[in-house]
């Protein structure tokens, strides 16, 4: 018989990253974790690109990732390097990530503007929420 399992870590208060889930077999479950990295496991079913844990002291609670609510004033822009695309109201510690290239954000709105025309991909990280994906096009 196999058993779901989750393997996560906490990251603010109570809440935590789901880091991967599967299935083992019950004698594998202890194993699944690294304590050493701050890793705990629970016999728990959950996807990690939709779910997050909560803790309250041991009980452990998967919840749903909820929805950033953020904005962007438009997806297509002149690749003059003046012309801006404006992500707004990122919440605090959001991370956004311009074709896999970590971008610096200070406050709760991003700018994007660039020289080179093509199809830019911007995904916007902020836990627990669900990762956000915008498409640019600059011409």
């Amino acid at each position: 018989m196999m058993v779901p399992f989750i393997v996560y870590k906490p990251y603010s208060g109570e809440s935590c990253m789901i880091l991967r889930s599967g299935v083992c077999s019950p004698n594998n479950l202890s194993v699944q974790a690294d304590p050493l990295n701050g890793e705990f496991v629970d016999d728990k079913e959950a996807d990690p690109a939709l779910h997050y844990v909560v803790l309250a002291g041991s009980e452990v609670y998967i919840r749903d990732r909820p929805a950033l609510a953020i904005l962007i004033d438009k997806t297509a822009i002149l690749a003059n390097g003046v012309d801006a695309a404006i992500i707004s109201y990122l919440p605090t510690a959001s991370v956004v990530v311009v074709n896999d290239v970590e971008q610096v954000v200070s406050g709760s709105t991003f700018t994007f503007k660039t020289y080179i025309a093509g199809t830019y991909v911007i995904n916007i990280t902020s836990l627990p929420h669900l990762v956000k994906t915008y498409m640019v096009i600059a011409t």
